[in-house]
């Protein structure tokens, strides 16, 4: 069998082409050409499953994901292969659909080995290119991180962009949380052509795109909210969000966020370290190239900003609930910020605004209540309370599963 290696973002993943198909070969050799592919021969499942593998990469590190392009049913490729090397089949017989489900899977690969370790955003990346440098060359080259929805033209932002900045990824920003240090993922470019069909591939350096060298490093300067107006011209202009505003247009464009455990709090941290989103509103891409530039090299005269906050992590439970009673506790991976009068729970990968009687159950719930404890607790703090509005609003919070009631199993 036939065989590419490739490092993306440093993960050194093997793609296995169990299909013979020659195109499907050549095909994803050239889309995945900006990460330095190594074509090998002569595999066998044996020699995969016990790590001999004959070819290496820069970073000597063993085989974390195996992605297979086959005919042959899942079930059947992952129980040829262990489970260490995460397999992950790809049905083969349309070259484009596997292409597009390719990138796709090897995006899901690098997620779950950097997820909890790195900030993880559904965002196109882009850097100052070393030439338009200027001071210290040593220095990592400033970046920044375009979020925005799928579909909302990020991918043409990037190819637009792409051509006169230097290309990290298109779709997933790696971020160190301690240095800032961009991971580059030079991933192909996923392109609708035709709407009935898969997205076709391309090798970025096919579409004019200058893929960063690998000895430059990037650091994040800015996190940039895209904001596109489609039904009327106006001038690129761009704005300083409030942190709160900033939290809910980032966090359905994140990963990993419930996987830390004090994902939401370190959200925040980065926000205010960068000194505040940046929201861009613009009609054509084509016009916003000045501004970017700008934002890089530090010439756009745009105010900082910085939102005080008080952040509650996840909480632990302990057994030893009094058997068979009620008990309330925060949504397991739950976590919450107040940030002036704003109050904002996040569960599940999504954030809510609640009221401030709302955000105070929460807040008591850092350990199980009973509900008889629980309503003493809000009638300590804002005197009679009726006890049908404080039901209704633990109905409300537990649906919007913010919290979860238990029953005690031990004595």
């Amino acid at each position: 069998m036939r065989g590419i290696l490739i490092s993306p973002a440093q993960i050194p993943l093997l793609i296995l082409c169990e299909d013979p198909n020659p195109l499907l070969f050549d095909q994803t050799l050239a889309a995945w050409g900006a990460c330095s592919p190594q074509a090998l021969e002569g595999l066998s499942k044996e020699q995969i499953s016990q790590g001999q593998i004959a070819g290496s990469l820069e970073t000597q590190q063993p085989i974390q994901g195996l992605l297979v392009l086959s005919r042959r049913e899942a079930g059947q490729i992952q129980a040829d292969y262990p489970p260490a090397l995460n397999p992950a089949a790809i049905e083969s017989s349309s070259p484009a659909y596997a292409a597009e489900r390719l990138t796709v899977q090897v995006t899901l690969q690098i997620l779950k080995v950097r997820a909890g370790r790195s900030h993880l955003f559904h965002a196109a990346s882009l850097g100052l290119p070393a030439h338009q440098q200027q001071g210290s060359a040593d220095q990592p080259l400033p970046a920044l991180a375009l979020v925005a929805p799928s579909g909302t033209g990020k991918t043409t932002a990037t190819r637009f962009l792409g051509q006169q900045l230097s290309y990290l990824s298109d779709e997933t920003a790696l971020i160190d949380p301690s240095s800032l240090l961009i991971t580059p993922y030079p991933k192909p470019l996923s392109i609708i052509e035709d709407e009935s069909q898969p997205k076709v591939q391309y090798n970025p350096a096919d579409l004019g795109l200058l893929p960063a060298h690998p000895q430059e490093s990037y650091r994040l300067e800015h996190l940039v909210i895209l904001n596109r107006v489609k039904d009327q011209q106006v001038a690129p202009s761009c704005r300083r969000l409030d942190l709160a505003s900033a939290l809910f247009a980032l966090i359905l464009q994140t990963s990993g966020v419930q996987e830390m455990p004090q994902g939401l709090g370190e959200l925040a941290a980065l926000i205010n370290r960068l000194g505040g989103a940046i929201e861009v509103t613009y009609s054509e891409i084509s016009q916003t190239l000045p501004l970017f530039k700008d934002l890089l090299t530090g010439r756009l005269d745009l105010e900082t900003r910085q939102d005080s906050y008080r952040f509650e992590p996840s909480s632990h439970y302990q057994q030893g609930l009094d058997r068979g009673e009620r008990f309330y506790q925060r949504a397991a991976g739950s976590q919450g910020l107040e940030i002036g009068e704003d109050y904002l729970i996040s569960s599940k990968g999504q954030l809510n605004r609640v009221s401030l009687i709302g955000w105070d159950i929460w807040s008591a719930l850092s350990q199980p209540l009973g509900g008889r404890a629980l309503y003493q607790v809000m009638k300590d703090l804002y005197g009679q309370v009726p006890h049908q509005d404080f039901k209704a609003t633990l109905e409300a919070m537990e649906k919007a599963h913010l919290i979860e009631s238990v029953y005690g199993l031990e004595g």
